[in-house]
């Protein structure tokens, strides 16, 4: 496996992710603080990229299904977290939310390097 490669991809991971997230996350407080359901904001909020994070030039076919696969199971921890923290335990969805950004993208970026995006071996040996 290259580093440069793995570092490029995290690195745009990174900035996309950041760029995206923090509107999103300036989106969600506001239709949180108009009265939306946590929940509800962050179906509305789900979204992800393919060729510019990892310059995937496959079929996309071929990978879409895995896509949506790890996307849902992303969506699914944040969701969760949402679920256990605020309305269990009881912490304001503003601050899980913040961290749920952190650690979905960690999840997601090693799901969608390993099960999607899969380097090819062409690519590993240059």
């Amino acid at each position: 496996m290259r580093y440069s490669n793995l570092a490029q991809q995290l690195a745009g991971f990174s900035f996309v992710g950041a760029c995206s997230n923090l509107l999103g996350y300036g989106v969600y407080l506001m239709l949180v603080a108009n009265g939306i359901d946590p929940k509800i904001a962050i179906t509305l909020l789900y979204f992800g990229n393919k060729r510019l994070t990892f310059r995937d030039t496959g079929n996309v076919l071929s990978s879409g299904a895995r896509y949506l696969a790890v996307y849902f199971v992303g969506y699914l921890l944040n969701l969760f977290l949402i679920f256990w923290l605020v309305d269990r335990m009881g912490f304001p969805s503003q601050i899980i939310q913040a961290v749920a950004i952190l650690l979905v993208a960690i999840v997601l970026f090693a799901m969608l390097r390993t099960l999607v995006f899969r380097p090819s071996a062409s690519s590993i040996q240059k």
